[in-house]
Formats: C-alpha cells, structure tokens, sequence
C-alpha cells in the first residue's frame, strides 16, 4: 500500500525578494503477509444436530456459543459422522497502521513568509509519524533542491543562529528545540530516523524546519525549495500464538504468550468451556497462574453447552488438559473417550469413595468449588497411579494442576515469597503467596464444608502414595507447601499454565 502526497508552495518572501519553498511527502506500508502453519479443518455445514444419538429430539440441538465443528471426512451411510466439536479460540493476528502528517494535515499544506534581510529566516513544520504492529520503518528526506534567481550556498552542520549570508539549509529536530538551535544541512537526502519502535509501535511528532539567509547583495526573485519526505514501514510478523496482551480465553494461553509477560503482568480471561471469567497473572516464580479458584462443574458446563451436548460430549483436548484421545468422535462415541465433569453435590466425599469423582460448588465465585482428587484428574487419579504426576486434570487446554512435593512448582511459588500476614481481597480472607492471593476457601470433609475463612486446601497433580496426594495447606499463621492427604477430600484447585 502506497500513498503519495503533495504539499502546497511554501512562499519567503520580503518586498521584492520572494522564497518559493516546496514539499512533498509520501507515506508506506509495505503489506507482508505471512499463513500461519498448522492442521486446516474444513467446517461441517450445516452443523444443526450433535450425531449420532438416540433421542429424536438431541438432534436438534444446535452448537452453543464459541464452538463450531470441523470435519475430518468420514461418512457413515452417506451422513456424516466424523464431525468434531472445538472451541472458537483467538486467532493470531496483526493489524499494521501507518500515518504521517504534517501540519496536521495528510493531504496539503500551505505556507507562506516573508524574508528579512541579514537574518536567519524559518519556515517550520510539525511532521508526526503513528504506527501500530510493525517491526521497522525508515523515515527519509529525498530530492532536495533549491533553485532561484541566484545560487544559494548549501549548509552544512551549521546552527540557524550562525547561518551564512546568502545560504539555507533544513534542519529536523525535537519540538521544544528552538530554531536557532537546531542544526542545518542541504544534503539531496537524509535517513530522519532517530526513533526507535516501542512494542511495535511508534508515536511522535518531530520539527521539520527550512532555514534561508539573505544580506543587502542578494538577487531579488523567487526562491524555491522542493523535498519528498517518505515514510515505509514492515509489519510485524504474525506470531505462532496469541501474545499476552490479545489473550482472550484461558484456552488461548501457550508458553510463548507466558514467557512473554512480565512478573505482575495481570489479565482477565474466559473460559470457554462454561464461560466463567478468571484473573491470571505471571507471579514472582515466573510462572502464570490464575489467581482464582476453578468453579467448573457439571452443571456450569451443562449450563453452556445445554445437558443433551454434555452427556455427548463431555470435557475433550480441545479445551481441556486432556491426553489427545478425548477427542469427541461421533463416528466412535460409544467406546470413544471423554469425561464428563460430575454436577455439583456436597454428598459423597467420605473414604468409600477415594476413587469417585466428587464436585461441590457452594455458588461462591471468590472460594470456587471443591474437587475429589479423581473428579480434579479428570479421571486419571486411580489406585494405580501411585506416584508421580496425574498425566491429565480439568484445567483448561492450555493449563495443568501444579506439581507438588518437596520440590514440586507449590513449593516454588511459596519459596518466591510468602506474607504471613493475613489479606483481605473483595471481602475474602486468605494469604498471598508468590505475589498471587489465595483464599481461606476451607475444604469438604466426610461430606461437611469447613474451614472456610481461616482455613485454605489445594491439590498437586503429584501423588503421595496409592491413597494420598501432596497437596497445598495453609491457615492464618500455618503454610504447609508439601502437605499431603485422603484423596476423596473436597479441595480447590489452582492451574498454572503450561
């Protein structure tokens, strides 16, 4: 993309001795685009049933908000079958912007003195340059000529206040730069890049100044200046991921995104699986945490995606830190894998049931909800699995449960600093650790919600030993970083991303 622009004359003039100065600028973006790799779907269409089902009527059942299908092409008696749910996530993108104006002006630009002699006479302009998402420009002054009745010496490094009888020059300069301060040259061109770009970004505004001397000998006439300032810039590269500061869903987050934020850097972010709304922040482990309690249970994910879809389909890796084969092929539902996220009851968590998945959600968005350690695995907390770490969990695609033990990330987080002082945050007690808050949530006992607001119990996804897991206690003057406990108990959970 190419713009040109012309300025008007720019006339210096006194009494019979008039300076005829022109410029013209013209401004670039160079577009470059570049694909990003990766698997393409093509998308199922029409998409109005979730096959294949029994019931008549969960035929009809249209895709909830921010998902959509893709097909992989497998057809099953001429309808297909291999359709496949996944969330509509944020896409990496760019959207690179160039502008310059001078005067304020984009278009042209008229300017007009008179000249006095034996004296240093200006002709000022105010030149900005705005630009979003690109990675270089260059800002140049080209085909500088100065033409007139008689031949005008050319400056060269010569403040305005000093400048010669019978010469001119251009100067560029900072705004609060006064005139007579600033340094004339009469080059054919000059690079006038002295900015540098700031998170892809440019902002400034910059004097452009045409500075002529004349004495009592000089020829009267007109005296023309001509000049082409241009501008170019190259876009900034379109990433392989969602930066931090465009992310939009928990799903969205990657390494890259993390890596790229600074310790403190906060955000709010969607998960799209039931819509609920999380803080996330990069805390002093360099790690990104969410900085609130997981509420996902079956009820929120069948307010979402409606209960006929959710017995479908349950949880799958496409928005969930599940192994890829949750992968919600209609054409193999029966005997194909999925989790389904247990609805909300306070019932059952007692010590006949250590491998039961358990959820409670006591309509507490600051506390969260409460998680057996099998219901937190999404299933993979078994009796076999007797050390080391759960290899999936109900974070969002994206996020994990933290690991645990000795030298576990929970131990980590709370070596990078710990406040023994109690905190309140939107009226919740609790403790900050790492420079995240972690609430006084309690935890669910044999069945019973208790220590709410004095009390707080997380899980690792590292386990202990066939029945118990390294988990994450702490009260108002205790922190205990490498607990561990009965796996059927009610704990919150706290992902940290990958």
């Amino acid at each position: 993309m190419h713009q040109s622009y012309l300025q008007k004359y720019n006339f210096l003039k006194r009494n019979s001795i008039p300076i005829l100065l022109l410029m013209s600028y013209a401004v670039a973006l160079l577009l470059l685009i570049l694909v990003r790799s990766g698997e393409t779907w093509a998308l199922c269409e029409p998409m109005t049933a979730v096959p294949p089902c029994k019931d008549e009527t969960n035929c009809k059942t249209s895709l909830p908000a921010g998902y959509k299908s893709v097909d992989q092409g497998i057809e099953v008696d001429g309808v297909n079958a291999s359709c496949q749910i996944v969330p509509i996530l944020t896409e990496p993108s760019v959207n690179p912007t160039l502008t310059l104006s001078i005067d304020e002006s984009d278009t042209i630009v008229a300017d007009q003195i008179v000249a006095e002699y034996n004296k240093t006479n200006y002709s000022a302009h105010t030149v900005t340059i705005q630009a979003s998402d690109i990675s270089d420009y260059t800002l140049v002054l080209s085909d500088v000529t100065m033409t007139g009745p008689m031949t005008l010496s050319g400056a060269s490094g010569i403040k305005g206040s000093v400048l010669a009888d019978n010469s001119w020059g251009y100067g560029w300069d900072a705004m609060d730069v006064a005139n007579e301060n600033i340094i004339y040259n009469s080059a054919t061109s000059r690079n006038l890049k002295d900015v540098a770009i700031s998170n892809g970004s440019l902002d400034f505004s910059r004097k452009l100044v045409f500075a002529t001397k004349f004495n009592d000998n000089a020829m009267a006439g007109t005296y023309k200046t001509t000049a082409t300032l241009s501008a170019v810039a190259t876009p900034a590269a379109v990433l392989d991921y969602v930066s931090w500061n465009q992310l939009i869903y928990m799903q969205d987050m990657t390494p890259k995104a993390c890596a790229e934020a600074s310790v403190g850097a906060e955000q709010t972010l969607k998960d799209v699986r039931d819509d609920s709304i999380y803080t996330v922040a990069k805390l002093n482990d360099g790690k990104c945490w969410m900085t609130q309690n997981l509420r996902l249970t079956g009820d929120s994910f069948d307010a979402k995606m409606s209960k006929a879809v959710n017995k479908l389909l349950g949880l799958s890796y496409f928005d969930t830190n599940l192994p890829a084969s949750y992968n919600q092929n209609f054409n193999t539902l029966a005997s194909n894998k999925y989790y389904v996220v247990p609805n909300s009851n306070l019932n059952g968590f007692s010590d006949s049931n250590f491998y039961i998945a358990q959820v409670y959600y006591a309509d507490n968005e600051e506390y969260g909800a409460y998680y057996s350690w099998f219901a937190a695995t999404a299933g993979a907390g078994t009796s076999n699995l007797t050390s080391g770490n759960a290899t999936s969990d109900i974070c969002p695609k994206g996020w994990r449960m933290p690991t645990g033990g000795e030298f576990g990330e929970i131990q980590a987080l709370v070596d990078s600093g710990a406040e023994t002082a109690t905190s309140t945050v939107n009226g919740v007690s609790g403790r900050k650790f790492g420079g995240g808050f972690w609430p006084f949530a309690g935890r669910v006992f044999n069945s019973v919600l208790g220590g709410v607001g004095t009390s707080g119990r997380y899980w690792s996804s590292t386990a202990f030993d066939e029945t118990q897991v390294y988990d994450f206690a702490f009260g108002t003057s205790t922190t205990y970083p490498v607990d561990n406990s009965d796996r059927y108990g009610g704990y919150s959970v706290r992902c940290v991303a990958k």
